[in-house]
This record gives C-alpha cells, structure tokens and sequence, in this order.
C-alpha cells in the first residue's frame, strides 16, 4: 500500500520520493499505477546522455541530452546526483551519464518521485536532509527480470543485459531502503 503512504505524507510538501530497482524489474507500470491512484507527487525526470530507445519520449522516459550539456551544467555546480555507466551500443563500449539538475527540484512547492540508483540515491541524501530523502525498493524474482530483460532489448542485447544483471547485483546487494515492493 506504498501509494496510500505517499498519498498521506505528499501533502507535507519537501520531500524527494526516491524508488530505485535493478533494470527490468517493471518500476515504470508502478510509477503509473501511483499515478494512477492520485499520489500528490510530481516526477523527477531525470537527464541521460544515452541515445533514445525505441519507443521513448524526451522529457517522459528521460530528458535527452549530450556530454558537453552534462559537463557544463557540472562545472556550474548543478549536479544534484549523478552515475556513469559503461555499456555496450550495438557491441561497441560507451559511457553514459544519467543526472539530476539541482534546478528540477524545487521542495519548497511540491514533493517529488524519481527513479534512481543507489550511488544517485545516496548522493541525493549527501546533498538533501536525511528526512527530506525517502528510498521505495522495488523487486521481482530474476527468472521475471531476465524475461522482461531479453523483450524490452532483444535476444540480441543479450551480452548488454548480464552486464547489467551482474552490475545491479553490486549495485544493490547491500543497500537498505525504507519500503520494499515487490513487482
């Protein structure tokens, strides 16, 4: 009943609802179902510097941008959270920047949702109050993982998604969230 908690706490206004989950987990549909149910948040969309895939939407999915956008919005200080990753474009290894801008968050008018990852959500505590910062963990079992996986990317993407299984499996192994769901 996470949406019935965030209902009742949202109305406080200053706080960064944060939910993470390693990929193909299904954290989209329920972001839609508390959306669905009325949860007074508003949603983070955080920027990536990773090409679209098929289907997505600048400013649903992501906000879509490049390396020099992300370089010059660090050396002007408005990097709230922020992760590289190391991946594989059609088997040819790139680095990707996913991040937050400090100027998307405006607590003072609203409560907020947002997708992250542990290193992004332990960088938005460094820089937040701790009671501002609340984590919602959202899992499924692997075979479901791995299924949703190989249909979202393809059997072709398959060396990319044991990279990323093996990745979240560090990421996530010992992190402690407030509310766990599972998917």
């Amino acid at each position: 009943k996470i949406h019935e908690y965030l209902i009742d706490q949202a109305n406080k206004n200053d706080r960064d609802y944060s939910y993470w989950h390693p990929s193909a987990v299904g954290g989209c549909p329920r972001e839609l179902a508390l959306r669905k149910n009325n949860v007074p948040v508003k949603k983070l969309i955080s920027h990536t510097t990773r090409p679209k895939r098929r289907g997505e939407k600048d400013g649903v999915e992501y906000l879509f941008t490049n390396n020099m956008d992300y370089v010059d919005r660090f050396r002007e200080g408005n990097i709230l959270e922020s992760a590289i990753y190391n991946a594989f474009d059609n088997d040819i290894s790139v680095k990707w920047v996913y991040f937050t801008d400090k100027r998307d968050l405006q607590l003072e008018n609203s409560s907020y949702l947002k997708i992250i990852n542990p290193i992004g959500y332990k960088q938005i505590c460094d820089n937040l109050n701790e009671d501002q910062v609340v984590s919602i963990y959202i899992t499924c079992d692997p075979k479901t993982r791995l299924l949703r996986a190989i249909n979202r990317n393809g059997e072709d993407q398959i060396v990319e998604i044991c990279r990323r299984f093996v990745a979240d499996y560090e990421d996530f192994k010992d992190f402690k969230a407030d509310y766990i769901v599972y998917n």
